[in-house]
């Protein structure tokens, strides 16, 4: 069975989700992409993009969260998660302004504790198509893994 599927069950909405863990990052924060979490979008189009990215992580190492996207385009997101100072998995939320070219730390309780950063933003293709990818790895480097759980989730609805 597959780990993920895309769906048109609306017009304009591009829809994946993962039905399986990722194995983990350890002791890195060099940004890669989720094999899963990523949908191909259109040349010159307008998208609202909500994610929900289930994950556990040590409270040292955190997730960094960050997007790539076709040449020319442009996001505007927040992450929509917890501060990196967290201790429990209800706290204080960060809603930072960010571009493309930007990553985001969501703080994480443990490694045996499931919290959820919520993304949403507004992506503008440039004249080339091609594919929207979460990446992701660790905050800060550190031995216990970082993983996306199953339940994680991206969605794409065309404005434009």
């Amino acid at each position: 069975m597959p780990d993920h599927f895309n769906t048109l069950d609306r017009p304009g909405a591009l829809f994946v989700r993962r039905t399986a863990d990722h194995a983990g990052i350890t002791s890195s924060t060099v940004l890669a992409d989720d094999g899963v979490l990523q949908v191909s979008v259109a040349p010159g189009a307008v998208y609202v993009l909500q994610a929900m990215i289930v994950y556990t992580a040590a409270s040292a190492g955190d997730i960094k969260l960050g997007w790539a996207a076709p040449s020319g385009s442009s996001l505007t997101w927040t992450p929509c998660g917890l501060t990196t100072t967290t201790t429990a998995a209800a706290g204080s939320v960060r809603l930072p302004a960010k571009t493309l070219a930007d990553t985001d730390i969501p703080g994480a309780v443990d490694v045996s504790t499931p919290v959820t950063a919520l993304p949403t933003g507004l992506l503008v293709v440039g004249a080339t198509a091609g594919t929207i990818k979460l990446q992701w790895a660790q905050g800060v480097s550190d031995a216990g893994a970082t993983v996306v759980k199953a339940g994680s989730y991206l969605m794409l609805t065309r404005a434009a």
